[in-house]
């Protein structure tokens, strides 16, 4: 099996990274119903007011569920109770749940989009939601569709992010946790952890063992060996970067894991060929090849013109996109992709794209440039 190419993305890696996921399938599984319910109540919401529904949203779900759940103190929330496990809870739980896991993996799963003040559901969240409300569901395992969705949303992801499935289909059947860390690092996929803080405990380790043994006495000795204990320290940090990394790489495996689209044998992963192949071939969405430019570029039109009537002959890209994207059935990188190939001039129409004052995650990069307005002018006026 040949992996599609990444058709939108840039040719650059700097956009490719493993992000550090915290959560497993089983906590995704039914947080991101329940973020996605949340959020998706309009189509651009604040964040502010969203953290605020959100506690209540997770404690309902939790009771339902038969877990012993209740927040003690709405201010902190401070938690009392079950676990969804139904293990014991510590207080930060409810916390922990919605801020540490749930919308983190909503974001780096690209269903959920956030700028400034305010968050968004990506198309892709868009389409889960909608499976999810339509079949009645808490959690998405308990729908084949929703559940083949979110497998197709990932390989899709991976395929322009991550690059996790093309890399142990290069590595081969000696594709273990060290092979495939080491060859996404060459490949210029970035894990980043947090050196200053490996550093420090590197450092502090050395000195503490130094010191339980009796080698550092006092300021003379350390200065005495302080070449040493940088080169120790700098040994030291280079084994817990790559362990930390390693981890970071292993967390999202298992994920690919539990979704059943790689196997595990003992240390070793193999793309499952079979589930990965069709999960590609469930057309969920439209592809960029099957919408012509003239189509795309009169939907565009008619969405501007809808707009400009409320807001002016500016109309910011985010809100152009999300009709469009939802009316024609594609994601928001083909959205883009489209903008581009059309040019400013399309059909007798001048297509003007514009700057925002500040810097805004929503926008259409254009090289280096992001945009954020559109306005669409026949030409001759």
């Amino acid at each position: 099996m040949i992996l599609r190419p990444d058709l939108s993305s840039p040719n650059n890696n700097k956009f490719k990274y493993i992000p550090n996921l915290k959560s497993s399938f089983g906590s995704v599984d039914w947080h991101i119903p329940i973020v996605l319910r949340t959020i998706g109540q309009k189509r651009i919401r604040r964040i502010e007011k969203v953290n605020r529904e959100l506690p209540s949203a997770f404690l309902t779900f939790l009771k339902q569920n038969g877990v012993d759940a209740k927040i003690r103190n709405w201010k902190t929330l401070d938690y009392e109770g079950q676990t969804y496990e139904k293990r014991k809870a510590n207080k930060k739980y409810l916390i922990t749940q919605i801020y540490g896991l749930a919308l983190p993996t909503c974001i780096q799963f690209d269903l959920v989009s956030q700028q400034d003040q305010y968050e968004m559901l990506t198309f892709f969240g868009r389409k889960l939601l909608k499976i999810i409300n339509e079949e009645h569901v808490s959690r998405i395992s308990q729908s084949k569709n929703a559940l083949d969705l979110f497998k197709r949303i990932v390989v899709e992801r991976d395929i322009r992010l991550w690059e996790i499935l093309s890399t142990i289909q290069e590595i081969g059947k000696e594709a273990d946790i060290d092979k495939l860390t080491q060859s996404l690092l060459r490949k210029g996929v970035k894990i980043e952890v947090s050196t200053k803080a490996v550093q420090r405990i590197a450092r502090e380790k050395i000195l503490n063992d130094l010191k339980k043994k009796g080698v550092i006495r006092n300021w003379t000795d350390n200065l005495r060996l302080s070449s040493w204990i940088e080169s120790k320290s700098k040994q030291e940090i280079k084994r817990t970067i790559m362990d930390n990394q390693k981890a970071i790489v292993r967390s999202l495996l298992s994920v690919f894991v539990s979704l059943g689209l790689i196997q595990k044998e003992i240390a070793k992963y193999h793309i499952n060929q079979d589930e990965v192949g069709r999960v590609l071939n469930l057309a969920f969405w439209n592809e960029a090849n099957l919408i012509s430019n003239s189509r795309f570029f009169e939907l565009l039109k008619s969405s501007w013109l809808k707009f400009a009537k409320l807001s002016g002959k500016l109309v910011s890209i985010p809100i152009i996109r999300d009709e469009v994207c939802l009316r024609l059935d594609i994601p928001w990188y083909v959205f883009d992709k489209k903008i581009i190939e059309i040019g400013y001039m399309y059909g007798g129409y001048r297509i003007s794209l514009s700057r925002a004052i500040f810097s805004k995650k929503w926008g259409i990069f254009i090289g280096k440039t992001n945009y954020y307005y559109i306005s669409i002018v026949q030409e001759g006026y």
